[in-house]
This record gives C-alpha cells, structure tokens and sequence, in this order.
C-alpha cells in the first residue's frame, strides 16, 4: 500500500484537486513548487511544502532529498 506521495507542480490546479482525494485515503503528501507561496490548497489539508524546481537536475534532487528528510527513506526490497 501507498502511504506517502510527492506531488509536483504544487502550485497547479491538478495538484490541489489530487490532494484531497490523496489525503482521504491516508496519504501523507509532499507538494513540490517553484514558487511555494503561491501554493493554496484546500483546508485541512495536512500537507508539507517544499520550494524546488524540478525542471533541472540540481532542483529535482533538491526535491527528492527534501521529501526523504520529510517521509523518510522509501523501502529497501
């Protein structure tokens, strides 16, 4: 089972309408943005906020070493 997601593009539409359908289901959720202000998803939402551009090489590992300090490493195996 899926308990933790990344989700890119924060900022967009598509990432505040799969939030909360994400978060239903008992994911914890890790929105990445260029621009984290801009960032406005639904109330309630328990959601962690990292600011990196994923569109370069240096930003997506930026990101991925984020979320891991957020979720923690994903399972070996």
């Amino acid at each position: 089972m899926i308990e933790n997601v990344v989700i890119t593009g924060a900022s967009g539409g598509l990432a505040a309408s799969l939030a909360p359908a994400l978060h239903e289901q008992g994911m914890r959720i890790v929105g990445v943005s260029r621009e984290p202000d801009k960032v406005y998803w639904p109330a309630g939402l328990a959601v962690d906020i990292v600011a990196a551009d994923v569109s370069t090489a240096d930003g997506a590992a930026d990101a991925i070493a984020a979320a891991t300090d957020i979720l923690g490493a994903p399972p070996q195996g």
